[in-house]
């Protein structure tokens, strides 16, 4: 397909590997239901937003507390960790010490990296690719 994209062709395809798309389309397409969700070249379609994963042995405190920095534009909870949507890059150490400074022990840290398969179940509000 990508010798094909490199002569000037275009190429429209379905798929549900998400993965794959991300590899070799310039541009996808997000569709649900007959409606056009979203659209424009993969890198546009994967959120700018910094996702990072952090949990602690009080949730609710940690939660409370992430809440009040202004990058967090938005707070998911999932199998006991909070995912924190960045609307700016944020250095994990400076997450961890606004942490301890609020006397929480951080008990799990990760910068997760956005797919088009991450992204394709935010717009969709969690359907999976079928």
């Amino acid at each position: 397909l990508k010798e094909i994209a490199e002569m000037g062709k275009t190429i429209i395809m379905a798929s549900h590997i998400l993965d794959e798309v991300e590899k070799v389309c310039s541009h996808v397409a997000i569709i649900k239901d007959g409606k056009l969700l979203a659209s424009g070249t993969v890198g546009a379609i994967i959120s700018d937003d910094m996702l990072v994963e952090v949990a602690a042995g009080d949730l609710p405190a940690l939660k409370a507390a992430m809440e009040q920095l202004p990058a967090v534009r938005r707070i998911d909870e999932e199998d006991g960790k909070l995912i924190l949507y960045l609307a700016e890059e944020m250095a994990p150490a400076e997450l961890n010490k606004m942490a301890f400074e609020q006397g929480l022990a951080l008990s799990h840290l990760r910068v997760v990296k956005k797919s088009l398969e991450s992204e394709f179940l935010e717009i969709t509000g969690g359907a999976k690719a079928n």
